[in-house]
């Protein structure tokens, strides 16, 4: 102690050389203890790469399983319509057929059941004023050069589509759109589908010159197009087409026209239809619930799904399935639509789900989510019982209140504002819909 005090640069010296040689033992420490972690790490990045690759491996040979199938599926969609194809030409050669129906139904995709109850209306109209009625059905991408035309004569097209292009976008027909002119060119309850789901979308300024001839030809050559909502009506006179308005076909049933409306007091069993569009989930799903928690256990509630499940579907089953309520399928074939012919009462998107249920002569409530639903909520007559989905482009989050005191309203007296609807169908189908289908009976 002396002698560093007589010598404190000995003290420092000394104090230094400790310090050197413990920093120079922690750096060897970090060293070997960075040495471990860059081995550990090293590893994992093995691992990593490793697991990596086995992930990349195996999405590869899902997708490569998703090809194989898709083309699988795509084979036997081919052989499936080749199959039919041969029935069709064989049944029209061998029966002189002389009336084929374009029809809308996806039979071999989406199976929209709305799609099939609309040409299934149409062929009950017609066999209303002729039981001898004979015919053959093609999809509309059918190419109607792969049919055997010699024998027909009438090209019928129940809810034929009025869009620019429909011909040949929608509609195949003829390569040769002049061959058209060589039949008896008959669509009626025509619709129309557009990206907007307002008013701006019947302004007809999508119509380019070539659309608009082509459906000028065909009023020119078979008579005014007959239209399924007054806004296509209006939209297609606005530049130069001439049109009617006719109603949607699967409003009317014959068997139903003039029988007077009975008030409901007693609502026992619901449907709720689900949407097209993934944007009004979370409105769908606050209607489901709103409706469930006013009727509670009084009444029997059931989803109905009228297309091929899909993601939207699939998110409000689960939520169906949270709240006890069972769902059903009914896309395919239009007679799974008499599901509903125990039901008294509908809310819903699906504009066929709707008109299912007022050709019934039952009430229903209809959630307008595109341009279809919009035309027909927005024509005086079919009117009543529509609410506007969105509100400046966006859901409306007021929308599924609004429902339940329209409902809360409508109930106390049977829904009888829904006489109105029913009288207006009576006379539109002896004003327009039963002279047409007569005529037409007398042709086919």
């Amino acid at each position: 102690m002396i002698f560093t005090r007589k010598y404190p640069y000995i003290k420092w010296f000394l104090n230094r050389k400790k310090i050197d040689i413990d920093v120079k033992t922690a750096i060897k420490k970090i060293s070997k203890e960075q040495s471990k972690i860059n081995k550990e790490q090293s590893k994992i990045n093995e691992e990593q790469i490793k697991l990596l690759k086995e992930i990349r491996n195996e999405c590869s040979a899902r997708k490569e399983k998703e090809k194989i199938k898709d083309r699988q599926i795509t084979q036997l969609t081919k052989n499936f319509l080749d199959i039919k194809r041969k029935l069709i030409n064989s049944n029209i050669i061998n029966g002189r057929v002389k009336n084929l129906i374009v029809t809308t139904y996806p039979e071999h995709a989406s199976k929209n059941v709305g799609d099939a109850m609309i040409t299934e209306a149409y062929i009950k109209l017609i066999y209303k004023y002729n039981n001898n009625f004979k015919y053959e059905k093609v999809f509309r991408e059918e190419e109607l050069e792969n049919i055997e035309m010699g024998t027909i004569e009438n090209i019928l097209l129940p809810g034929f589509s009025v869009v620019p292009n429909t011909y040949d976008e929608n509609y195949k027909l003829f390569s040769d759109g002049e061959k058209i002119n060589s039949y008896n060119f008959q669509p009626f309850g025509c619709s129309y589908q557009d990206i907007r789901h307002d008013e701006h979308a019947f302004k007809g300024d999508n119509y380019d010159q070539k659309s608009i001839q082509f459906f000028k030809n065909i009023a020119e050559k078979n008579g005014p197009i007959p239209c399924r909502d007054q806004l296509i009506t209006s939209m297609l006179e606005s530049v130069g087409i001439p049109a009617y308005y006719c109603g949607d076909l699967v409003l009317f049933d014959p068997e139903v026209i003039n029988i007077p409306f009975k008030p409901n007091y007693s609502i026992k069993k619901v449907a709720f239809t689900v949407q097209h569009n993934r944007k009004y989930i979370n409105q769908s799903l606050d209607l489901l619930e709103k409706v469930h928690a006013y009727f509670g256990k009084d009444i029997e509630l059931t989803v109905t799904f009228h297309s091929n499940e899909n993601e939207v579907t699939d998110t409000v089953k689960k939520k169906a399935t949270e709240l006890g309520i069972p769902c059903k399928l009914l896309a395919g074939d239009s007679i799974n639509l008499s599901f509903y012919d125990e039901f008294d009462f509908h809310i819903g998107y699906r504009l066929h789900g709707h008109i299912s249920f007022l050709r019934r002569r039952k009430p229903s409530i209809l959630i307008m989510e595109d341009t279809r639903a919009f035309g027909f909520g927005n024509t005086k007559g079919t009117d009543v019982g529509c609410f506007y989905g969105s509100k400046d482009g966006e859901p409306d989050k007021s929308v599924p209140q609004d429902v339940i005191n329209y409902i809360e309203e409508h109930n106390k007296n049977g829904f009888i504002v829904f006489r109105e609807v029913f009288n207006w169908i009576d006379t539109t189908y002896i004003r327009t819909v039963e002279p047409y289908f007569k005529a037409l009976a007398k042709r086919v």
